[in-house]
Order: C-alpha cells, then sequence, then structure tokens
C-alpha cells in the first residue's frame, strides 16, 4: 500500500501539479510517504517539526538548490531502513532450507558468515525471557555489531547511499559519499550497540576494541525510550505473524505488512505450550 502511495503521489504531483518538475515532485510524494509512517508509528510530535523545517527551507532558502540533497537524505533514510529490515528478516532469522540459503550454502565465506549470524542470532532469541531480560548469554556475538562486519556493512550502506544518488540525481562526489556511508555505518553500529543491550536489561563487559562503542559517555536512554517497544513486539510474537524487524531505522516494518502493534501467540501456543511464552 505504502509503495503504491509513493508511485501514485509522485506521478500526479509530476504531470498534473508540478509540470513534469522531478525532483518538487519526488520531494512531494516522498513526504506523503514518510508523513503516513511517522501517523503509523503514532510519533505525532514528529509531524509539527517535519513539517516546519519544510517549510523553513522552501521559504528562507533556496528551495531549488535544496530538493536534490532533502531528496537524498529522504531516500537514504528509506533505503536504509529496507537493508536493516531484509538484513534482520533473511539473515538473521534465516530459513535454511529455503532458496537463498541453498544459494549461499555454496558461496565461500559468505555461507559461513551468514549461517553464523542465523544461529547466534536465533539462540538469542531463545535466551530473551518474556520481560525482555535474558537468561543466559551464549554467543556475545549476537548482541552487538562488531568490527568484524563493519566492512560488510559498510558496502551495504554505500549501496543504498548509491541508489539514492541516483534516484534524487543530488550531485555528490563517490569520495564524500564513501566517506559519509562509513560515518553513518559506524554510527549504527554505535546506536545498535548502545541501546540493544539496554533494551535487554542486561549489563555486559563491551568496548571499542570489539566494535563502536563508548563507555557511558553518551546516554541514549531516550532513544531506547522510542524504539524499545518496537523491537519488545519483535521478540514477544512468535511464530509466522513476526514483525518488527527495524531496530534502529524504523520504517520498512509497516512499509511490507510486517509492524505489530498487539501480539497474539493464540496459534502458536496451540504447537508450543510449554514455552513460557504461553504459560
Amino acid at each position: 500500500m505504502y509503495f503504491t502511495l509513493l508511485i501514485i503521489s509522485f506521478i500526479l504531483f509530476y504531470f498534473v501539479l508540478f509540470n513534469k518538475n522531478y525532483n518538487v515532485s519526488l520531494f512531494s510524494s516522498l513526504t506523503i510517504f514518510l508523513l503516513f509512517t511517522i501517523f503509523k508509528y503514532s510519533y505525532y510530535y514528529l509531524v509539527i517539526p517535519v513539517i516546519l523545517l519544510a517549510i523553513s527551507i522552501i521559504v528562507k532558502f533556496n528551495f531549488k538548490k535544496y530538493v536534490t540533497l532533502i531528496n537524498f537524505i529522504l531516500l537514504f533514510y528509506v533505503f536504509v531502513s529496507i537493508l536493516e529490515f531484509l538484513g534482520h528478516k533473511f539473515v538473521m532469522h534465516c530459513d535454511k532450507n529455503n532458496f537463498l540459503s541453498k544459494i549461499i550454502e555454496y558461496i565461500p565465506f559468505v555461507n559461513s558468515q551468514y549461517f553464523s549470524t542465523c544461529e547466534k542470532h536465533i539462540q538469542h532469541h531463545l535466551e530473551v525471557e518474556p520481560d525482555m531480560r535474558l537468561n543466559y548469554i551464549e554467543h556475545k556475538e549476537s548482541l552487538f555489531m562488531g568490527w568484524n562486519i563493519y566492512l560488510t556493512l559498510f558496502f551495504a550502506f554505500l549501496l543504498c547511499g548509491l541508489l539514492s544518488k541516483l534516484t534524487s540525481n543530488y550531485d555528490i562526489s563517490y569520495k564524500y559519499l564513501i566517506i559519509i556511508c562509513a560515518i553513518i555505518t559506524f554510527i549504527w553500529e554505535y546506536l545498535w550497540n548502545k541501546i540493544h543491550i539496554t533494551m535487554h536489561k542486561t549489563e555486559i563487559d563491551y568496548s571499542i576494541k570489539e566494535g563502536p562503542y563508548d563507555e557511558k559517555l553518551f546516554n541514549l536512554d531516550k532513544i531506547k525510550d522510542i524504539l524499545l517497544q518496537n523491537h519488545e513486539n519483535h521478540h514477544l510474537q512468535k511464530g509466522d505473524k513476526k514483525g518488527n524487524y527495524n531496530v534502529i531505522v524504523l520504517g520498512a516494518d509497516e512499509w511490507f505488512g510486517y509492524y505489530n502493534t498487539k501480539i497474539d501467540n493464540t496459534e502458536y501456543c496451540k504447537t508450543h505450550t510449554n514455552e513460557k511464552i504461553c504459560k
């Protein structure tokens, strides 16, 4: 529904309202697309500052000059949210019997990383109690994003940057794009490492030597509070209805129909009566 809305609104803006102005039409359709997303997540407090920011840019600055930059930023957010969704759903929660896994099985290096990530993350889910605490920790890596996967994530973020550049027509050199994506990859890993562990109400030794992190330098509790409910629903919902795969960059769950606001394990518990979530 969301991508249909995005496409239809772009077509209407492009051919009817803005006389085939690609950049303004893209900005307008992306704004509607993301405002609908904000409302669905019930983050109404974001609507006013977003609208005021858009108005200030249009009125105070040369809108035509900055519209491609804004489109680049908005598209980058969309692509990164989709990347996070796909990575969590299809890599961390891999189905070893599906077509993708059968192909990856024959790709050197990728296969070991893929199946190791999947196994450790599935184990992480087994360790999570209904109150989100961890009853034990078998794989420390399942809680953090370390330097060992930084390069892989960087290339994934760089792909998002290239797609954003191509779609928005924003004139940014590849050198600066690489630098920006390297920084954003670091920030994303840092946020995950700081927030994910606190979501599970657990303390564990971790340092900058292992991955992007700091020793209580910045307090990210406010960001954690915003993201917590979504991640709780990811862990508490079991079976075929599992969703809420976004952890840091929310959006794609809703766009693809995997955003659960209520937990319903009725069907799951019919065949898993011994699990704590079903008692």
